[in-house]
């Protein structure tokens, strides 16, 4: 027989999520033209530790009586920034494009599972339809998450590991009505 690592229990913990403090900026250089720069400083250095507190102990034979567990994050203040632009096309057609850089808060000394991943890039396009007070918008949008490497940490329960190829396809739809 197998012995039971984990009872069933309730599981909680608590998280301030950080301050964030945005910028942008439009042109309209020509008549149906704009273009719009921007970004986003995230304040992630705040979420210096997760804890997650269990109802009843965790039957482990290394630590016996164990009701929590506190995992190091020591996160960076990250920026995220885009560019975009969007042109009046035909009355009723919008075209759009756009860019987005978003940094990852996680330093390499505590990356983990929970958020393996690396810096991002978005690059979109999509278009805007409107008639009367209907508007129909449409969006693609191509993400690549860099590579990242991590070294174990057997302390901490993490492998050598390596993420690659991150990339995924976003679509979007959004169908409004003004009143």
């Amino acid at each position: 027989m197998c012995p039971t690592i984990f009872i069933d229990t309730c599981a909680w913990g608590e998280i301030v999520l950080p301050d964030l403090a945005s910028f942008v900026l439009a042109s309209y250089p020509v008549d149906r033209l704009s273009v719009e720069i921007g970004g986003t400083w995230t304040g992630w250095s705040t979420f210096e530790k997760l804890t997650i507190h269990y109802g009843t102990p965790i039957l482990d034979p290394i630590k016996p009586g164990v009701t929590g567990s506190t995992k190091e994050k020591n996160w960076n203040d990250v920026w995220r920034l885009q560019a975009g632009v969007e042109y009046k096309f035909l009355n009723g057609l919008d075209l759009r494009c756009g860019y987005v850089w978003d940094a990852s808060p996680v330093p390499d000394e505590t990356a983990d599972y929970l958020v393996p991943a690396n810096d991002r890039h978005l690059y979109s396009l999509g278009s805007g339809f409107h008639r009367g007070p209907w508007t129909l918008d449409v969006s693609y949008t191509y993400l690549h998450i860099t590579g990242r490497t991590v070294s174990a940490r057997p302390e901490d329960g993490v492998f050598d590991s390596e993420f690659e190829n991150g990339r995924a396809h976003l679509i979007g739809f959004s169908l409004g009505y003004r009143f």
